[in-house]
């Protein structure tokens, strides 16, 4: 899986590898109880859509940039900078604003998408970016 990642332009990290496995291991486990080996071609392109990078483009992350500023300059909570704010007032932003859901299970998603295990002790659209979105700096030649 990682070298047909690689054929593709994409190289994805060891931790990105190691769920991409988990995923096509445990694919049927529940209904099988068998783990899984190998995969199809199209198993393979839907593994591939699911995890790969986006890509963006200027006008989207300009987009990115001036919205999410506008949250920290709206919210209450936010920080004196207003490209930037605290972890957990993003956190409570996204728990009172966003689709209902509990602290814990909150929490939960935001580790995995992190993917470290730990959060941030702030949060910008460049952090969004990165580190939640998966979009990656593209150099310009």
């Amino acid at each position: 899986i990682p070298n047909l990642m690689r054929a593709l332009g994409y190289y994805p990290s060891e931790l990105e590898i190691m769920r991409m496995i988990s995923e096509v291991k445990y694919t049927n486990f529940c209904g099988s109880g068998l783990l899984q080996d190998d995969i199809t071609l199209g198993e393979f392109v839907r593994l591939y859509y699911n995890h790969r990078p986006l890509d963006s483009h200027p006008g989207d992350r300009e987009l990115l940039h001036q919205y999410f500023g506008e949250i920290c300059r709206l919210s209450s909570k936010a920080d004196q900078d207003v490209d930037r704010m605290q972890w957990r007032y993003f956190e409570d932003l996204l728990r009172r604003r966003g689709e209902k859901i509990g602290t814990s299970e909150m929490r939960s998603c935001l580790h995995s998408v992190a993917g470290n295990g730990s959060l941030p002790l702030e949060v910008s659209a460049s952090r969004l970016e990165r580190d939640l979105l998966g979009v990656e700096e593209q150099e310009l030649f």
